[in-house]
């Protein structure tokens, strides 16, 4: 434990920090999910995959997973998409 008030206040904020970053995480995990079993179904659902793709995006902007694998992710999901429409 921080013997001094500014590592006490750090270790509540890196708390917060980090509960918010696996949330986003989370969220864009459900969404692409959501949107890969909309395509095993057969029907791409547009809507779906825009909230996916916007949520996973985000997450490369602010470095919650590198933007390369944002961008490989999102490009995946755009070639499915097109196979089956």
């Amino acid at each position: 434990m921080p013997n001094h008030k500014s590592p006490e206040k750090m270790m509540r904020r890196d708390a917060i920090v980090r509960m918010r970053n696996r949330s986003q995480l989370t969220e864009m995990k459900t969404w692409r999910k959501k949107f890969l079993a909309s395509l095993a179904t057969g029907a791409a659902d547009e809507e779906l995959f825009r909230k996916a793709q916007s949520l996973i995006a985000r997450a490369g902007r602010k470095s919650l997973i590198p933007r390369g694998r944002a961008d490989r992710i999102i490009s995946r999901m755009m070639k499915k998409r097109d196979a089956i429409s």
